[in-house]
């Protein structure tokens, strides 16, 4: 990596995802600039990295600028906004790790390149302990040369980097495809427990059979076992999150004229969740709707 040594690299937002993502990318050895409109999520990096208080002063002093935020608002405010990315003087690429959408990610790259700023499309799916082990996958779209010059940096937080091709956009709708399957492994496996124990079996059978069999996913292996069934319900993933991600994948296929009606019930179940609680809950208290609705709570379980 000595050859990238002159380049500054600049993080926008380092909160729950962006922070690993940003400490991998200093342990590396490259010269960071980061900043987080919340300061002291910011202050945490004075050590390893060059701390500042806006998006532009980022954008001043960096080559290319990555960034994870967590709401379409956030990129906005802090790509596109009064004092944003957009108004640094030497930025010239960026690289957009958050999940926005296609139709927004495309507006970005507009914005952008009227300052002669580069996009490059790479959003991440993995988690914040997978971005903490440098483990997670990136979808990339965009530039090849800019896909090119960012790898490098990529790789010190991921453990695969997958070309999409040219276009900014296309890596999004690939993070909406997985992000709807992530939503979907979730929720069909607990609706079917919570109707199993309404008929009276045991749900640590329930998950032993699942588990021991095709019908076992990601979900039932990781998520149900570690978070709904101790009901620690701390997975990491807002309900917002996945709400957001889950609009942006039904308006994408009406736009496509595409059928997304398994996808619209799966948004229907999280937003009564939603509704019922509170936009940060955790991903998995999707439960607590399902339960409320079928008249029963679960038992405790511990793995």
């Amino acid at each position: 990596m000595s050859d990238l040594n002159p380049m500054v690299i600049g993080y926008v937002g380092v909160g729950a995802i962006g922070a690993p993502m940003a400490r991998r990318i200093c342990e590396s050895g490259m010269r960071v600039v980061v900043c987080d409109k919340r300061s002291e999520a910011a202050e945490k990096f004075s050590s390893i990295a060059e701390v500042v208080s806006s998006p532009r002063e980022v954008g001043d002093r960096a080559d290319i600028v990555f960034s994870c935020l967590p709401t379409l608002e956030s990129h906005d405010e802090a790509i596109t906004g009064a004092g944003g990315l957009v108004e640094g003087k030497r930025v010239r690429s960026y690289v957009h790790c958050g999940t926005t959408g296609r139709t927004k990610a495309i507006g970005l790259e507009g914005a952008l390149a009227q300052r002669n700023i580069a996009m490059l499309d790479a959003p991440i799916t993995g988690g914040v302990a997978v971005a903490s082990a440098g483990n997670l996958t990136v979808m990339v779209s965009g530039e090849r040369a800019l896909a090119d010059l960012a790898e490098p940096i990529i790789k010190t937080f991921a453990r695969k980097v997958v070309y999409l091709g040219s276009g900014v956009g296309k890596a999004q709708t690939m993070k909406l495809v997985n992000n709807m399957l992530v939503g979907t492994n979730l929720i069909v496996p607990i609706e079917a427990l919570v109707m199993g124990y309404k008929a009276g079996l045991d749900v640590g059978t329930m998950m032993e059979i699942i588990n021991s069999g095709p019908a076992q996913n990601h979900a039932t292996l990781g998520k149900i076992m570690k978070s709904v069934l101790p009901r620690t319900f701390a997975h990491g993933g807002a309900l917002h999150l996945i709400v957001k991600d889950l609009k942006a994948y039904v308006e994408e296929a009406e736009a496509l004229e595409v059928p997304a009606a398994l996808g619209g019930a799966v948004l229907a179940a999280y937003l009564r969740a939603m509704e019922a609680g509170r936009p940060d809950d955790d991903m998995t208290t999707v439960i607590l709707s399902m339960e409320r609705d079928a008249k029963v709570t679960l038992p405790s379980i511990v793995s």
